[in-house]
């Protein structure tokens, strides 16, 4: 990544594909949510992308442990704090969904 004045610059495929989890996991999120859009779901994309099955919530969960992967694989520190906070939103909205 390369950032400059007005913005950052993704170089290099593994780069791209490593920013890709985190897009696809921002989706999800939002789908989890309510919101939907035009063309395929997130959920659909992701489910095939990655041979993930289940519900939203299950398949987001399923991105999130290969994001951990990615996370480690390039030595990113403070893996297990942002995965708590991923963990604590996955199971407000499973709250969330009991209630209703």
């Amino acid at each position: 990544m390369e950032k400059f004045d007005g913005g950052t610059i993704i170089a290099g495929r593994q780069n791209v594909e490593n920013v890709r989890l985190y897009v696809w996991r921002s989706g999800l999120k939002l789908e989890v949510v309510g919101l939907k859009k035009r063309g395929p779901s997130m959920f659909a994309i992701v489910k095939k992308a990655l041979g993930l099955s289940g519900n939203k919530i299950k398949v987001l969960q399923g991105l999130n442990k290969e994001i951990v992967k990615m996370e480690q694989s390039v030595g990113l520190t403070g893996i297990e704090e942002r995965q708590a906070q991923e963990d604590a939103w996955i199971k407000k909205q499973l709250e969330k969904k009991n209630r209703v």
